[in-house]
């Protein structure tokens, strides 16, 4: 099973940007992400931030084309607290 940290976040869906991570058909991936605010909850420093709101990725299907529809399951999913 691969892993992708929250680390590899974007704020902007770019299709020419480069892959975080490229993963095999039927391959179990463990992605973390961040909430909407990336965990500040100072609301000065959140208005402070130009870029909000991250998704973690980009994950390149290997093989995948332009207008293949993609399968995903989520097997589960866990929230940290704090």
């Amino acid at each position: 099973m691969k892993t992708l940290s929250r680390g590899k976040r974007v704020y902007v869906l770019d299709p020419q940007a480069k892959p975080a991570l490229t993963i095999d058909s039927g391959e179990e991936l463990m992605v973390a992400t961040w909430d909407s605010f990336e965990g500040i909850r100072d609301p000065d420093v959140l208005e402070a931030k130009s870029l909000k709101s991250p998704a973690t990725g980009p994950i390149d299907p290997y093989g995948a084309e332009p207008g293949d529809a993609l399968k995903v399951d989520f097997i589960s999913i866990t929230p940290k607290g704090g």
